[in-house]
């Protein structure tokens, strides 16, 4: 469902942005931006679903898989894959971005599996391979960023039928700020 505080302003295949400004250092925690970025949104689906039980899709550069040369890859290396998350309500944020990124580094050899033989494992991985959110988290260079709190993006493109998951969100990492 589309958060209340969108819920009259959004309109099909829109386009919103949101900038967040952070310090890396400011973090205080072992663990990357993007297991915080992870975890957030997993709070905020575990929020608007009313579950502790979590699925959403997460489309991963591929990059960071055991292959020699892969860095040299010039073509894309693209992989999509279920994130099945448990939000714990006895352990401290810390903790709970923690495990999430331990699961998450448990899953890099996995990765390329594809949602099509995952699918296969059984009934559950079936399941939550029909995710209808998907996460894009990618490291941006050196782009600028409005710092506008939240704007529709009128970029000229049918963004209606691009994605076929009813809610997308794009992080787009940088190095003072998160652009959502």
């Amino acid at each position: 469902p589309v958060p209340p505080l969108l819920a009259n302003e959004r309109e099909s295949g829109a386009t919103l942005t949101h900038v967040i400004n952070h310090s890396p250092d400011g973090l205080k925690l072992d663990t990357t931006v993007a297991s915080v970025i992870r975890a957030a949104w997993a709070l905020v689906l575990g929020s608007q679903t009313g579950s502790d039980d979590v699925v959403f899709g997460e489309t991963l550069s591929g990059r960071d898989v055991g292959l020699p040369g892969i860095e040299q890859v010039l073509g894309p290396t693209l992989t999509t894959v279920p994130q099945c998350v448990h939000i714990d309500r006895d352990v401290t944020v810390a903790q709970f971005i923690n495990k999430l990124h331990e699961s998450y580094v448990e899953m890099i050899p996995h990765q390329h599996a594809g949602l099509q033989k995952i699918r296969r494992l059984g009934d559950s991985t079936a399941l939550v391979c029909d995710f209808r959110n998907l996460l894009v988290i990618q490291t941006a260079e050196g782009t600028s960023v409005d710092t506008q709190v939240m704007s529709l993006v009128d970029d000229n493109v049918d963004s209606e039928n691009f994605f076929t998951y009813p809610w997308v969100v794009e992080c787009a990492i940088e190095p003072q700020s998160l652009k959502l």
